[in-house]
Order: structure tokens, then C-alpha cells, then sequence
């Protein structure tokens, strides 16, 4: 009967499960965060050229007015989307060498 006490972590400090759930949290919010980014481009694209389309032109070259802006807010969400991604890699390879080395 002559157990050790558990020890004491400092206080302050998350305790291992902890530490298991915020890092999952993490990418699981840079990953949310990167899907806002792709409807806020495409649905924004496609509503600038709703409005130039209804600001500056007639019917039929404000559908054109319109396509062409969700082309310009799909281009730009790969392309943001691609960077988004390929940082959110890049840090979750870094923590994972870093989590490597540290045990």
C-alpha cells in the first residue's frame, strides 16, 4: 500500500488529454475557416457582378456581368484556397516534428 501520489501538474498548464483536444481543435478551425473563405469569395464574386450588371448594364450583359464575377470568386477561392491550405499543411507538419522531438 505504499503508492506514489499522482503527480501535480503546474497549475495553468493543460493536462495531456487536454493538450490531445485543443490540437485537435486547432485544424479543425484553420479547416472551417478556409470553407467561410471559399463561399465568401464565390458568393461575393457572384454578387459584385449582380450589382455591376444591374448598375451598368441591360438584361442579357447583366447574366454575362454576373458569370464573370462568380469566374473571378471561383478563380480567386482556388487560389486563396491553395495558399490556405498549403500554410495549414506546413504548420501541422511543423507541430508534428515539434510534438516528435519534444517526447
Amino acid at each position: 500500500m505504499d503508492r506514489e501520489p499522482p503527480a501535480r501538474r503546474e497549475k495553468g498548464r493543460p493536462s495531456e488529454r487536454q493538450r490531445g483536444m485543443l490540437g485537435a481543435i486547432g485544424p479543425a478551425a484553420r479547416l472551417l475557416g478556409i470553407g467561410w473563405f471559399f463561399v465568401l469569395a464565390i458568393l461575393g464574386g457572384a454578387g459584385l457582378g449582380w450589382w455591376f450588371g444591374q448598375r451598368f448594364t441591360g438584361t442579357t450583359p447583366q447574366a454575362i456581368a454576373t458569370l464573370a464575377g462568380l469566374a473571378l470568386g471561383v478563380a480567386l477561392a482556388g487560389f486563396g484556397g491553395f495558399q490556405f491550405v498549403k500554410q495549414t499543411v506546413a504548420e501541422a507538419a511543423d507541430e508534428e516534428e515539434g510534438g516528435a522531438s519534444s517526447a
